[in-house]
């Protein structure tokens, strides 16, 4: 009866720690052109695997004193009708970016994997992905002209306020390579990918590669 339960033992211990090192659903930080950048979860079963990633941030423009550092009030100038008159009719629009990006900023990833190779720590596979990418940025627009105040004098000035202007661009990055995932310990693992990536724009990249840190837990 001892030796029936030791036995029991032992088997039930193996199978826990067989579990325990092929864990198979992780969470952690990607990085890449098609996987996406930000928060990951990732799933490498036997035969297929899986990861969804999601990054979300807004940057806010309202600390930039627009009227002090983008645009003049205008200015007076002498000229010499002899050479150049200005063109009252002429209208000019100044344009001025803030600094850096702001307003919202997002990524969605899908990757999709098929497993080639397993070795002790590490793990070879090809992989297909698709990266969503959204951002926006924040310029301003204000309108001039040239006023003749005299005859060897010109003023110009600005006709309209300052205007705000947002810029969005959206960009979806399609591609297919190989990659490689390492163990570092039972339950930390990262993974290396060089993919052949394609854009809705027409660009062809291959020398990007990306990267993720994941925590196995399942």
């Amino acid at each position: 009866m001892k030796k029936w339960i030791f036995i029991q033992l032992i088997v039930s211990l193996t199978i826990v720690f067989a579990q325990d090192n092929n864990l198979s659903k992780g969470l952690g930080l990607s990085a890449g052109m098609i996987s996406g950048t930000g928060f990951s979860y990732r799933q490498m079963n036997e035969k297929n695997g899986f990861q969804i990633s999601l990054g979300i941030k807004y940057i806010s423009d309202e600390d930039d004193d627009i009227n002090t550092y983008y645009f003049s009030d205008g200015y007076t100038r002498d000229y010499n009708s002899d050479y150049w008159i200005p063109d009252t009719s002429d209208i000019t629009t100044e344009y001025e970016y803030s600094y850096g990006c702001s307003g919202p900023w997002g990524n969605l990833g899908l990757t999709y994997f098929i497993p080639l190779h397993r070795a002790k720590k590490s793990l070879f596979y090809t992989m297909v992905g698709i990266g969503t990418y959204y951002s926006s940025d924040v310029k301003y627009s204000r309108d001039y002209k040239y006023v003749i105040l005299s005859d060897s004098t010109y003023s110009y000035e600005p006709i309209t306020d300052i205007q705000k202007i947002i810029i969005s661009d959206y960009v979806i990055f399609f591609g297919i390579g190989m990659g490689i995932e390492y163990q570092f310990t039972e339950n930390i693992r990262m993974s290396a990918d060089l993919p052949l990536t394609f854009s809705n724009y027409g660009d062809i990249i291959m020398t990007i590669p990306q990267i993720g840190i994941y925590y196995y837990f399942k």
